[in-house]
């Protein structure tokens, strides 16, 4: 399979596994599921090793944990690995929670909030242009700064 995601869960777990982690990967279009190994403690990805000579990405879609990271530079140093916007914005949101942003965000006629939706939208965009759009947006200032 040329392209992978994965993804750990610690809410679906029996109480003696830590993390339940899946590797899920496309075929004609179709999303399958084919690897499911639990782990005792976070960060141990050691159960890579054994799968890493089944299969060969050449593209692995991650959350922004840093231990999955580096699991999957060394087990695939030839894959490219790339963030899951999905995540992203999972992070984004809490990050905007922490800084009491989030009332901003939801209010539809906020400033503040219109320009922190357009960041949301750089991921979505051609990457030959988000550095430009980037900056554009950092000369936007609101009238009432948080």
């Amino acid at each position: 399979m040329k392209t992978v995601f994965v993804d750990g869960t610690f809410k679906s777990c029996p109480k003696l596994i830590y993390q339940l982690f899946t590797i899920y990967g496309v075929k004609d279009n179709n999303y399958f599921p084919f690897v499911f190994f639990p782990t005792a403690q976070q960060e141990q990805y050691y159960l890579f090793r054994f799968i890493e000579h089944h299969m060969r990405p050449e593209i692995i879609f991650a959350d922004f944990e840093k231990a999955i990271h580096l699991t999957v530079s060394e087990v695939w140093p030839q894959s490219k690995l790339r963030g899951c916007i999905f995540h992203l914005g999972q992070a984004w949101w809490r990050k905007n929670q922490s800084l009491g942003l989030s009332d901003e965000f939801k209010n539809k006629d906020s400033e503040i909030g219109q320009i922190l939706k357009y960041f949301f939208g750089l991921p979505l965009l051609p990457p030959n242009i988000i550095q430009n759009v980037y900056v554009e947006l950092m000369t936007i200032k609101p009238l009432h700064e948080k």
